[in-house]
């Protein structure tokens, strides 16, 4: 089902009032706003540019593959024609092809009535323009830079120029997405994804006719009385640094993987800001700083600038294409680190009253493959996950760090040999939780220093220091699990749980719902909430069934907290007994993460465990020196038993029928 100017007008409204804008925007404006978008009749077209090879710095990874991703997005969500989505890639995407592509194949196309998406994935950098001008961001070609030496010459493309190209075609509205970043990283960091800023210095001079180009669009642009046009931006870092994600044998972008889950997962209909929201959060998880990014329009406009062609339900993902009974999958609503660690035979099914159930076969990149005992769906149908199987022996996936020296690597390896079932070492294009790096300590992905582990001995040797760190590796391998416990896309537990501040009155902060609801984002805000304030989560059960819950609290020092008291709690009902939970933030300061697990079944399991390592546990909450063994006990719960006992040996199976987990993240302070 569509969504009508009536729908939108409403849900528009909705949100400028929930943002607190509505004073700067008039109805009459919004009408206005909504009317441009619901009644947009003219045709849709994309230049896609994705760089992976070039010949004069170490080759990205994952460009084609954002480009891949964002064609499949704009098809299916977006309703633009196959033949209507131009591409550049690699060698390709010359400077001059760039150009040919606005100043001829498009110009020739657009109409003012049209839509125009760009999107570039490759290295950016900063140039000069002149002499007197403060350095701009740039993203460069194949062929970046020509030449050698004193002959050498800057071929970058300035960002402004870019978008004065899109201007002069005069579309009626348009987009660019730009999955790169312009600022250098410290070679001396311990990160493991690689940046996407161009690692030279560019001490050549600037193309002159980049000067001239942007002269002679100012003079177009000016003539035709274009100059403030507006077009939506978005960018995965304005400062710092944009990363690609690498997971099952592949990269891609986190930026462009993290704009299709907004449109995937969380809402077709997405605005910019609940996408700022999602975005954020995305970024946090992995230890960046989402204020590097930059989503330049109204917070009021769909993300992509455009209405979906169809409203539907969050999905884990969709078909891109069919062969006889196999089937092509983007699984674009999945985190990644969730579609990295899930197992062949896991299943999902197409959305809708008739689904059609798949089964996942193989796995690459944020794609995959599955096949089907069912009618043949069609290329574009959403799929909803039903059944999510993890290998019983997944570890931590141990990176070595650039800084290691070669002996050291060796050591290092035959180090993490030892810890067998707990991690291991992996290696680029494979997905890694940690880095180990120089001083024999843990980093995250990003290059961020993990807190709270024991200091380093003086002239400790490699095999004492992974032995050191084992007892850490199996805390983080138990707060792995709760993250990969996360469906709040997929649970069809009909849940809510929300998260309320009591003083100085009463007031939401935020909540998650299951089933998620067709046009409703879960909030996502950056919260913050005082040290020792009084909070209450509350629990709505809309079904007709008991549901059991557990509650955990991970630390800003990767602690983990059970806060629930020994029997967890059991949220009837509605219509029976309303269950809520109060509780007050605690040291460390920082960015705690929140995991409420639900089942339909008590945690038999999980609470004789608990009952034979804390005795009589009343007061709460209690922090857990070993986690692990409770966390796998919580799987033993949640494991939906098949009639296979060796599957049965060898891997989880978790029911999106039965159980929920819903995550809540906050940063706890000592002033708002």
């Amino acid at each position: 089902m569509g969504l009508n100017r009536r729908d939108f007008l409403q849900r528009l409204g909705l949100t400028l009032v929930s943002l607190g804008i509505v004073d700067r925007w008039s109805w009459r404006n919004i009408d206005r706003y909504a009317h441009a978008l619901s009644t947009f009749k003219g045709r849709k077209f994309a230049l896609l540019i994705g760089i992976n090879g070039y010949s004069d710095a170490d080759n990205l990874a994952g460009c084609l593959t954002d480009v891949r991703i964002q064609k499949q997005v704009l098809m299916h969500q977006f309703g633009f024609a196959p033949e209507d989505i131009l591409t550049l890639t690699d060698r390709e995407a010359s400077r001059d092809n760039i150009f040919t592509m606005f100043q001829k194949d498009l110009k020739e196309l657009l109409t003012p009535d049209d839509f125009l998406f760009v999107h570039f994935s490759g290295y950016g950098t900063r140039i000069n323009l002149s002499a007197n001008q403060s350095q701009v961001a740039a993203i460069m070609p194949v062929d970046g830079v020509i030449g050698q030496s004193k002959t050498t010459i800057n071929n970058a493309i300035a960002v402004a120029t870019l978008e004065g190209l899109m201007r002069s075609l005069n579309p009626a509205q348009a987009a660019l997405v730009l999955d790169t970043s312009f600022d250098p990283v410290s070679a001396a960091g311990h990160h493991y994804w690689r940046g996407r800023t161009y690692p030279k210095t560019l001490s050549a001079g600037f193309n002159p006719s980049e000067t001239a180009i942007a002269e002679q669009l100012q003079y177009i642009l000016a003539q035709q009385k274009l100059g403030k046009k507006s077009i939506l931006r978005l960018m995965a870092a304005q400062r710092g640094w944009g990363t690609e994600v690498q997971l099952n044998d592949s990269a891609a972008g986190l930026f462009t993987v993290s704009l299709a889950r907004c449109v995937t997962a969380l809402n077709p209909q997405v605005t910019m800001a609940e996408a700022q929201g999602f975005l954020s959060f995305c970024y946090r998880q992995v230890q960046l700083r989402s204020e590097l990014l930059q989503l330049n329009a109204p917070k009021a406009s769909p993300l992509y600038g455009l209405l979906p062609v169809k409203t539907t339900l969050p999905a884990a993902g969709q078909i891109v294409a069919t062969n006889a009974n196999n089937l092509d999958l983007l699984f674009s609503g999945l985190e990644p680190e969730i579609y990295q660690a899930i197992a062949a035979n896991s299943q999902f099914q197409t959305a809708g009253s008739d689904a059609v159930p798949i089964r996942l076969t193989s796995k690459t990149g944020i794609f995959g493959q599955g096949k089907t005992s069912g009618t043949m769906p069609t290329a574009g149908s959403t799929i909803q996950e039903k059944l999510r199987i993890y290998p019983r022996n997944l570890t931590l996936k141990i990176a070595l760090g650039n800084n290691l020296s070669r002996i050291e690597r060796v050591d290092a390896t035959s180090a993490f040999a030892g810890i067998v079932g707990v991690a291991n070492i992996s290696n680029p294009p494979e997905w890694a939780d940690y880095v180990f790096d120089a001083g024999y300590q843990l980093f995250s992905v990003t290059g961020d220093a993990l807190p709270g582990l024991i200091p380093l001995e003086e002239n400790e040797a490699i095999k004492s220091s992974v032995d050191r760190l084992q007892p850490i590796f199996e805390q983080l391998l138990a707060l792995k699990w709760l993250r990969l416990l996360v469906n709040e896309t997929s649970a069809r537990l009909p849940m809510t749980v929300g998260l309320d501040r009591l003083e100085p009155k009463r007031s939401p902060l935020a909540e998650r719902q299951t089933p998620q609801a067709i046009g409703r984002s879960p909030s996502r805000t950056d919260l913050k909430v005082l040290l020792g304030e009084p909070l209450l989560y509350h629990f709505n059960n809309a079904g007709t069934q008991p549901l059991y819950f557990l509650g955990f609290a991970q630390s800003s020092k990767q602690e983990l907290i059970l806060l629930t008291p020994q029997a967890g709690l059991m949220v009837p009902p509605s219509s029976l007994k309303k269950v809520t939970f109060e509780f007050e933030p605690l040291r460390p300061l920082g960015t705690w993460h929140t995991y409420w697990i639900g089942s339909d079944r008590p945690f038999k399991q999980f609470q004789l465990l608990l009952d034979k390592l804390f005795a009589g546990l009343e007061a709460t909450p209690t922090k857990i020196e070993k986690p692990l063994p409770l966390v796998l006990a919580l799987l033993k719960d949640l494991h939906l038993a098949p009639t296979d006992t060796n599957d049965n040996k060898e891997n989880y199976r978790l029911s999106s029928e039965n159980w929920v987990t819903s995550r809540f993240v906050y940063e706890v302070t000592e002033m708002l």
